[in-house]
């Protein structure tokens, strides 16, 4: 059921600019139950009931650019992520489908401002454009900076909905990577082989129903047996 949710919610967002893909990490079972005796007290034998699911790994690689010829559309390739100021503080994207807000500060399409070095950028001229180092050009003069923010490996990220991501670590300056003026990046999801692993998860899932309305069954023969010896 675990994969099956975490498979779900890969394919809903196969269109999502700059989605990462989730994969379900799971723990063996037997250690958890093992770990469970040895508190109480008790020997645990050498055992196998499965596994159980332990958490939820973002696949954070590099996901295929697509050319817009958007003016505010931004994508890296390399490393990093776009800083933004949201109510809960600075998160981390790498959605770069960004716009104008009525003030004029580059914001995202939730309304929250992108940072650049000096606070959130604001464009004030008509000729807006962003080289590979993340310089903003404003009718021909530089104005400011994107914050392309990096994290130590491996990453340990935390999906705060809306493509945001926070980190338990501090951020530091991204190297190795080059913001492209007019490209999206696309989601890492796989549609294809998304749905080969919920057609898969979903038999298993079948497999260990029937298996459980078999063991369930023979339970309730035993019940009705016993008595009458």
């Amino acid at each position: 059921m675990a994969r099956l949710d975490v498979i779900s919610n890969n394919v809903a967002n196969a269109n999502t600019v700059g989605y990462k893909a989730d994969k379900p990490l799971f723990r063996d079972f037997s250690t958890v139950f093992s770990a469970v005796l040895t508190e109480g007290g008790l020997e645990a034998r050498r055992v196998s009931y499965g596994v159980r699911p332990d958490r939820v790994a973002t696949m954070v690689g590099q996901g295929p650019l697509r050319q817009t010829d958007g003016r505010f559309d931004l994508a890296i390739s390399g490393n990093g992520f776009f800083v933004v100021a949201t109510p809960k503080g600075e998160l981390y994207t790498r959605a770069g489908n960004f716009r104008l807000d009525s003030e004029g500060f580059l914001v995202t399409q939730e309304g929250n401002r992108v940072l650049g070095s000096n606070g959130p950028i604001q464009v004030k001229g008509t000729d807006f454009r962003v080289n590979s180092l993340g310089e903003v050009i404003v009718d021909g003069e530089m104005v400011d900076r994107l914050q392309i923010k990096d994290f130590p490996r491996p990453y340990r990220l935390r999906k705060e909905g809306a493509n945001y991501f926070s980190s338990e670590y501090q951020g530091f300056d991204a190297a190795n990577y080059q913001v492209n003026q007019g490209y999206l990046e696309d989601s890492t999801v796989n549609p294809v082989k998304e749905m080969v692993n919920m057609i898969e998860a979903h038999r298993a899932y079948e497999a260990s129903a029937n298996a459980i309305k078999v063991v369930d069954e023979l339970l309730g023969n035993v019940l009705r047996e016993v008595p009458r010896l």
